[in-house]
C-alpha cells in the first residue's frame, strides 16, 4: 500500500500557545482544510511537524500514482488514487436525449434507444 515518508507540505500554523503549536492540514489536491491538530510540542521544529503529522495522517488518503495527500471527498477509493489521476466514472440516471429514467445497467436508453455514457466527475486545481 502506498505510504509517503514525508507529511503533507500544505499546513499552516494557526495557534502559538505556551502548550505547543496547533497545525491546520489542507488537502494537497482542493486547498481544502482538513484537519486542525490539538497542540503539539516538540525538541526540533522537525519533530514537532512529525507529531502534528502523525495526527493528521489518518484523516488523508493518498495518492498512489501522484503522491498527494487528500480528502475522501476527491479520493476514488476503487482505483486508490485522486480523482486527478482516476476521474469518477458514473453513468447518468436520466437520458441526455430525451431525459427519461434510465433502469440500472442499461447502455441504451429503454425510451428512445440513445446510447448512455459514463459522465466524468473532476474537480479543479487550487489556485
Amino acid at each position: 500500500m502506498f505510504e509517503r515518508q514525508h507529511p503533507n507540505d500544505r499546513y499552516e500554523i494557526i495557534a502559538d500557545t505556551p502548550g505547543g503549536r496547533r497545525y491546520c492540514f489542507f488537502c494537497e489536491l482542493t486547498g481544502t482544510p482538513v484537519y486542525t491538530t490539538g497542540r503539539v510540542s516538540g525538541d526540533t521544529p522537525m519533530e514537532e511537524i512529525s507529531l502534528a503529522w502523525k495526527e493528521a495522517r489518518s484523516f488523508f488518503n493518498g495518492c498512489s500514482e501522484c503522491g498527494r495527500w487528500i480528502r475522501d471527498e476527491v479520493y476514488n477509493i476503487d482505483e486508490m488514487k485522486c480523482i486527478r489521476c482516476a476521474p469518477y466514472k458514473k453513468k447518468p440516471r436520466f437520458c441526455t436525449e430525451c431525459g427519461s429514467p434510465l433502469p440500472t445497467g442499461n447502455n441504451f436508453c429503454v425510451r428512445c434507444g440513445h446510447q448512455i455514457e459514463e459522465v466524468i466527475f473532476d474537480v479543479k486545481q487550487p489556485v
